[in-house]
C-alpha cells in the first residue's frame, strides 16, 4: 500500500485508479483542491467622547448619560459642570 492510499483510507475517500495514478509519488496532490476559508476583517465600531472628542472603540470603556457618551468619569463631570453654568 502506498502512502496516498493509506491517507485516502483514513479520510474515508474512495479514489478511482485514474486519480491514484495522478497523485502517485506525491500524496500532497490529493489535498491540492483545498483552499482556506476567507477571513473577513472584523468591523470596529468607534465612538467619540462628547466632551473631549477623544475616539474610542467598542472595546474601550465608555460612560453614558442621557444622550451623551464620555471616555471617562472626569469628562462626564466636566461636561455636567459646563452645562450647569
Amino acid at each position: 500500500m502506498h502512502a496516498h492510499e493509506g491517507i485516502a483510507q483514513r479520510l474515508g475517500l474512495v479514489l478511482p485508479q485514474a486519480d491514484i495514478d495522478k497523485i502517485h509519488g506525491n500524496p500532497l496532490k490529493m489535498l491540492a483542491w483545498w483552499t482556506p476559508p476567507v477571513v473577513k476583517p472584523k468591523e470596529i465600531i468607534t465612538w467619540k467622547c462628547d466632551y473631549c472628542a477623544k475616539e474610542g472603540t467598542d472595546k474601550s470603556e465608555q460612560f453614558a448619560k442621557f444622550n451623551y457618551v464620555y471616555c471617562s468619569i472626569k469628562c462626564l463631570g466636566a461636561h455636567r459642570q459646563k452645562m450647569q453654568g
